[in-house]
């Protein structure tokens, strides 16, 4: 019993550590609106409970541990993250340009596998129906784009 208490501390810390790094290998439009931690944590929620619940592998005093570890993994990269810039970059990337004076940059795109048809969707989605008239675009960690529109001359 003691061993199975040792397995969730030395093993969760690891799972929760392994499904950040894999969220960010994925990029940013996989995140949508959420960070890595909070996808994080609520695919790791349910699947916990999942496990407590209909796999019959965990009993509640596991689950109750694994949780109290998942909150304290999470607090302690939130406070990685606000501490130092690095570790932020690392768990959350960075804002990047993915048009500039009209045109799309395909390295950035490919990067973040992006299509021509999703740039414009999302492009759409902000109120521009030309690429030529944006000045810049900015894919944000949070996958959503920020647009500036050339000023007419």
């Amino acid at each position: 019993m003691v061993m199975t208490y040792w397995k969730i501390l030395i093993q969760l810390p690891i799972a929760i550590l392994c499904l950040f790094f894999f969220l960010r290998i994925m990029g940013n439009k996989e995140m949508q609106q959420s960070t890595p931690i909070e996808v994080a944590s609520v695919v790791l929620l349910a699947s916990m409970a999942w496990d407590v619940i209909f796999g019959g592998q965990y009993i509640i005093p596991h689950l109750i541990l694994m949780m109290v570890v998942l909150v304290i993994v999470i607090y302690l990269i939130d406070w990685l993250t606000f501490k130092f810039a690095l570790s932020e970059k690392l768990f959350f990337g960075e804002p990047e340009v993915i048009v500039q004076d009209g045109k799309a940059i395909p390295s950035v795109m490919e990067k973040n596998r992006i299509s021509h048809k999703e740039l414009a969707a999302k492009l759409r989605a902000k109120g521009v129906f030309d690429i030529k008239e944006v000045e810049v675009a900015v894919l944000e960690i949070s996958g959503d784009l920020s647009v500036k529109k050339k000023e007419d001359s």
